[in-house]
């Protein structure tokens, strides 16, 4: 795709792409465009990438919700659909900015040196703290000990600790000054560390069953197998518009593949119009074989169904 395309958003992610650390490029795009330019520039990149025929797994185009967290999605989904299209080689259009007041005044690598000076600042408080900690109890240990008496020749800083023990008597102890490590000890009577006590944890016990009594005994029934989990749910996408659901079913049926139904998807974006999408649902013993290559015509994309947990 030659020629110019105009986009500021796109221009900005073109030429820091690969030189900025992407945590700092989601943040800086994220934080400065509106969520209106975002989405018209999300939806020029997967247009051109739509365009793009021998291309397999691409990332979807998906709508994301307006919220706190919507610009941030959109410029994730544009930047993974830069990724993919970079490893496929494919080859961009140039994106220009028609208004250079809608860039970012400050390159996004200055976020850097923006995050390290916060740091600083923080340690720095860090260490006034810890500083003020270790001035208290100093001061607190001092007021454990007794000074002794110093010469006229030199200057010591020996001091004496006068300790109490009932089992050994009054005992007079010398000793000097407890190193700073010292101060830090914290142990009970008995020398140990104190122990963290944690609450042991309440488990409940389910009790569960299944039943296995003769069926033409009860008067209440049981569902059928294919109701209860005996299914799995398989997504076809990227056919011809014209296909029907019926015409995939025969198509599996055919191959030896036991389907138990097959739903055409709606289209509710205008670029899903170029395709048709089905629901495909297969008996248990077929889950890996419906994914042989041979079954699917060339290009066809077959996954897992993802079921969004409620």
């Amino acid at each position: 795709m030659a020629g110019c395309v105009f986009s500021e958003v796109l221009c900005f992610l073109q030429n820091n792409y690969g030189k900025v650390p992407k945590t700092n490029l989601v943040g800086s795009i994220s934080s400065f465009y509106t969520e209106d330019e975002l989405v018209t520039a999300k939806a020029c990149l997967f247009d051109f990438a739509e365009s793009i025929s021998d291309i397999d797994n691409l990332p979807r185009n998906k709508v994301r919700k307006t919220g706190d967290a919507k610009r941030r999605l959109d410029t994730e989904d544009m930047l993974a659909l830069f990724e993919t299209l970079d490893r496929n080689k494919v080859v961009m259009p140039t994106f220009g900015a028609a208004n250079l007041r809608r860039l970012p005044p400050l390159s996004a690598s200055d976020v850097d040196a923006y995050k390290l000076a916060i740091t600083v600042s923080e340690l720095s408080k860090q260490v006034g703290d810890l500083q003020a900690t270790v001035q208290t109890l100093l001061g607190n240990q001092q007021m454990l000990v007794v000074p002794t008496a110093s010469t006229s020749t030199m200057e010591t800083e020996s001091v004496t600790v006068v300790q109490s023990s009932k089992a050994a008597g009054d005992k007079e102890v010398a000793s000097t000054t407890p190193a700073f490590s010292d101060l830090f000890l914290m142990k009970d009577a008995g020398g140990e560390w104190f122990p963290v006590q944690r609450k042991p944890k309440k488990t409940t016990v389910v009790r569960k069953i299944i039943g296995s009594g003769d069926p033409d005994k009860f008067s209440v029934k049981a569902v059928k197998p294919e109701d209860r989990g005996r299914t799995w749910h398989v997504f076809a996408g990227r056919m011809d518009p014209s296909t029907q659901a019926c015409d995939v079913k025969e198509q599996l049926i055919s191959g030896g593949i036991r389907v138990v139904g097959c739903t055409q998807l709606p289209r509710k974006e205008k670029w899903q119009e170029k395709y048709s999408a089905f629901r495909v649902i297969v008996d248990m013993e077929d889950k890996d074989t419906v994914f042989n290559e041979s079954l699917w015509p060339a290009g066809v994309d077959v996954r897992d169904w993802w079921f969004k947990s409620q």
